[in-house]
């Protein structure tokens, strides 16, 4: 689809304007493509690469949400933007209806984290109780100098294994450190028993400040660079 309907101004930011809506759109075809190709599906953009151990890393992640949280889940945060998160294949349909309608009103980096995060009556009905997880941090590396959906340059992006706290991306969707200083994964209310608090090619260190230093694994040979 290559047109719509919708009068937003060009050059406000505070809304999508034609640019950004037909990003959305983009971004719902290739979701109703992809539909039925996996378990899981996960967002992602050209100018990212995956940090060492990434995929070893997603494996681990989404076994610990289905651990955490056997209910159900919305989604799990694993690095920012529009890459980075992760939702299950049997929601995909749902969460492309959504983007496709509101692609007015939001861009669609801020309309995911508002949909698995329930914010709204729309998405706390089609959930009915499941929420979104945090992973502790960054395993999708940022590498292009502009945003796709903001021609200006941007600066500052986080690294390889920098932890997902608030203001990096959203609060409703960040790792939290005062819940979860101990764990890799937030919420942690719902951790099983015996269940390993991080994974297991790299331990979290001692966190100093604003600082946090990954040991490599000596036993299997690999760890986080």
């Amino acid at each position: 689809q290559e047109t719509d309907t919708i009068h937003n101004p060009e050059n406000n930011a505070n809304v999508p304007n034609t640019k950004v809506r037909k990003q959305t759109r983009a971004v719902v075809a290739l979701m109703r493509e992809s539909r039925g190709r996996a378990g899981h599906f996960l967002f992602m953009e050209d100018d990212f690469i995956m940090c060492p151990h990434a995929i070893r890393a997603m494996s681990y992640i989404t076994t610990k949400a289905h651990a955490y949280r056997p209910g159900g889940w919305s989604g799990i945060r694993i690095s920012y933007g529009l890459c980075g998160i992760i939702i299950n294949d049997s929601d995909v349909e749902e969460l492309a209806n959504y983007l496709e309608q509101h692609q007015g009103r939001r861009p669609p980096d801020h309309l995911l984290p508002e949909w698995i995060a329930a914010e709204k009556p729309q998405a706390q009905k089609y959930l009915q109780g499941r929420r979104n997880l945090g992973y502790r941090f960054n395993i999708i590396e940022h590498i292009g100098a502009v945003s796709s959906l903001r021609d200006a340059p941007q600066v500052g992006w986080p690294g390889c294994y920098a932890e997902l706290i608030f203001p990096i991306v959203f609060e409703g969707e960040a790792w939290n450190p005062k819940q979860c200083a101990h764990d890799d994964l937030w919420p942690c209310d719902t951790r099983p028993p015996n269940w390993p608090l991080d994974f297991a090619l790299w331990h979290s260190g001692k966190k100093e400040g604003e600082s946090v230093t990954l040991r490599t694994d000596t036993r299997s040979g690999l760890g986080a660079k």
